[in-house]
């Protein structure tokens, strides 16, 4: 072998990079966090106290699902709340005889429920400014967990931030990729590694966003 290929790749070992061949560029990766394709906030409208939970963190709720009772002080009437979309309770941070308020002034309302779609699902990572001509709509990536660890998810770059931000003291592009068909383990909250493999700029194409 070719004593100056040995050589450089000796020195790139010695930086974490590894090199499948001496033609082969480094993949390049981050850390990333996995968030549900589309979430809501389900906020109290009123002034009172919750009367009954109907439903429990993890449980999956259709449209139009009645997701809890509130006793509303100003009228005295029984307000459902209802499920303003289908998805998975990703949050339920009250609880049943928790007095609840509506938006006042510079009060917020009480968030009774996050209500996310788990059918499909984001990835949100940092690359550094060096990385950003890897970066580019519809491109592949692959996403590794070590929740699933015998298995390698694709995604499909759909967002990159147009202002580079610092993560972590690294300027650099938030970027979003979307996973289609994720698999169950994956679950919103995780952390994830993200990957754009060497070839991405050559062999790997970009391909159609999928729908929304």
């Amino acid at each position: 072998m070719n004593s100056s290929i040995t050589a450089c790749a000796r020195a790139l070992l010695l930086l974490g990079i590894s090199l499948a061949c001496a033609d082969a560029a480094p993949s390049i990766t981050s850390r990333g966090e996995v968030l549900a394709g589309r979430q809501t906030e389900v906020k109290s409208e009123v002034f009172g106290r919750i009367r009954k939970l109907h439903v429990e963190l993890g449980d999956e709720v259709r449209k139009g699902d009645v997701l809890a009772e509130i006793d509303e002080e100003e009228t005295l009437a029984k307000i459902k709340v209802l499920a303003p979309m289908a998805g998975t309770v990703l949050s339920l941070p009250v609880i049943e005889r928790q007095r609840v308020m509506r938006a006042a002034g510079d009060t917020p309302a009480t968030t009774l429920f996050v209500i996310g779609d788990l059918s499909m699902l984001l990835i949100e990572t940092h690359f550094a400014q060096k990385d950003t001509n890897l970066l580019k709509l519809r491109l592949p990536v692959e996403i590794t967990s070590e929740a699933i660890p015998d298995k390698k998810v694709d995604a499909v770059i759909t967002f990159i931030a147009p202002i580079s931000t610092p993560r972590e003291a690294i300027k650099g592009h938030i970027v979003q990729a979307r996973v289609d068909k994720p698999d169950a383990r994956l679950r919103p909250g995780m952390f994830v590694q993200v990957t754009i493999p060497g070839d991405a700029g050559t062999q790997r194409a970009a391909v159609p966003l999928p729908p929304k």
